[in-house]
């Protein structure tokens, strides 16, 4: 329980530590175009066979769930609703986080080990601001545009599914799709993407900057970080799911 609690104050401390630096300057802008093009462009591929995937695997459950009720109508809302209100959001900052979050707690870690943070405070630059924050700003903004890439992938295999396995026409589908949404159903996704988005940057830049014993420690922290991240992040989805339903019950 104790060291738990350090975790947790560590955690909090680099949070806010960030948050101090993140609206004074320098800013090092060029750094932060750089990690959007390369956590996003590294993440598409993922993305996308996650979307592709995750949408024909629904429309194959959803037409065993609902052919012995006779609701075949039923399923392109069901399919919607589920993907962009839980699925979409939570299963893709998954597959980010195994990609991105091992990846920037690697490079950070390897830089600490070998000493290269240490010398770049010597001679007087910031890490947090050259090396935190761009990582940890970059995945608030890009991941909000990958989750909304994979829901349309995904909505998109899920209508050529249907239209194959269940005669379901791909403008019915649309047409329910359009139907079956609301503003508020794309605003929670895009609030949970920016949330899970600052998680993965805080604990991967957390679990990078902490690392210690060499290669192997390396190798142990990123692990540790995914693991960590991807609890956080489901802990975090059922507090916010819980959030938006009450709202709008």
């Amino acid at each position: 329980m104790y060291k738990l609690l350090v975790l947790l104050q560590d955690i909090t401390f680099l949070f806010i530590d960030i948050l101090k630096r993140v609206f004074s300057s320098p800013f090092y802008r060029k750094e932060l175009i750089k990690q959007i093009d390369e956590l996003g462009v590294s993440s598409l591929p993922v993305i996308i066979l996650t979307g592709v995937f995750l949408g024909l695997v629904l429309t194959i459950q959803a037409a065993l769930g609902v052919q012995k009720l006779g609701a075949i109508s039923l399923v392109p809302t069901g399919i919607t609703l589920s993907l962009v209100r839980e699925l979409g959001p939570s299963l893709g900052s998954l597959m980010v986080a195994g990609r991105v979050g091992s990846g920037i707690s690697s490079q950070l870690g390897s830089m600490k080990v070998t000493y290269q943070i240490d010398a770049m405070k010597v001679l007087g630059s910031d890490p947090l601001r050259k090396l935190v924050i761009p990582r940890f700003l970059a995945l608030i903004i890009i991941l909000p545009a990958l989750i909304l890439l994979l829901i349309f992938v995904g909505l998109v295999s899920a209508v050529m599914m249907a239209d194959i396995s269940l005669n379901i026409s791909s403008v019915y589908f649309w047409n329910e799709v359009v139907r079956s949404l609301s503003f508020f159903d794309i605003f929670s996704v895009i609030i949970k993407s920016i949330i899970f988005g600052g998680i993965i940057g805080l604990l991967g830049n957390y679990y990078g900057l902490t690392a210690e014993g060499g290669t192997e420690g390396v190798g142990k922290a990123a692990t540790k970080s995914v693991v960590i991240i991807s609890v956080t992040v489901l802990f975090a989805d059922f507090i916010l799911t819980k959030i938006f339903y009450e709202i709008i019950k």
